[in-house]
């Protein structure tokens, strides 16, 4: 089951810290999401209201996040997961107290630099502590492993073009035109799909999955 659809969303880091966890998330504690887009949603609006930022710098500051949580979840073993703030840290958080928490994600980000360098030249994450903890209090129960292919697309498609679109010439096909077209075409499995412009691959997921309910049901 999805973790936005069984558990409470995540709190406002104005909230009450019991509501956080008391230790630091398992692997096993994972769950996919059903609407990714509301949680990035969510990040992007506390952060415009208490950082400042203009809307682009907010949008790179997530990015970051986003990369070191799915760094940590597709190439870290440990069970014991980084990207994640307990009760205790939370209160330590408020009370200037964020050295151990901040360093964790530093060590975190740091590390996927040693891979995606290329992609994250920026030698750190520029947010506050508070802020950086409200943005991990909210994605640390999601598994972006395990969330469905369309979900994620859909919310990369949504939450980047509100960003980027028009700047750089990036424009995204809606998520129904993408079905309607899917459906129109009816891509057989033994068929190949070239989508040159392609994205995140809205195209091809939706294919996929048409293909793979007609291989299954054959």
């Amino acid at each position: 089951m999805p973790y936005d659809a069984q558990l409470p969303r995540q709190p406002s880091l104005l909230g009450v810290a019991e509501l956080l966890p008391t230790e630091h998330l398992r692997r096993s504690d994972l769950r996919s999401a059903s609407n990714l887009l509301s949680l990035l949603e969510d990040c992007h609006n506390y952060l415009y209201a208490n950082e400042g930022l203009l809307k682009e710098k907010i949008f790179r500051e997530v990015v970051k996040l986003l990369a070191i949580k799915l760094y940590e979840e597709r190439y870290d073993n440990c069970p014991v997961l980084r990207f994640c703030i307990t009760a205790d840290e939370y209160r330590a958080v408020l009370a200037g107290r964020s050295e151990e928490f901040i360093e964790r994600i530093k060590q975190l980000y740091a590390q996927m630099q040693g891979t995606l360098l290329r992609f994250f030249p920026d030698s750190e994450i520029h947010l506050s502590p508070l802020s950086m903890a409200y943005v991990v209090s909210t994605l640390q129960w999601v598994s972006l492993e395990q969330t469905a292919a369309d979900v994620k697309g859909e919310a990369f498609q949504v939450f980047f073009t509100r960003y980027q679109r028009g700047d750089r010439g990036e424009f995204f096909t809606p998520h129904p035109i993408v079905e309607l077209a899917v459906q129109m075409i009816a891509p057989q499995p033994e068929e190949v799909i070239i989508d040159p412009a392609c994205g995140s691959g809205s195209f091809y997921s939706h294919a996929f999955s048409r293909n793979l309910y007609l291989v299954l049901h054959r």
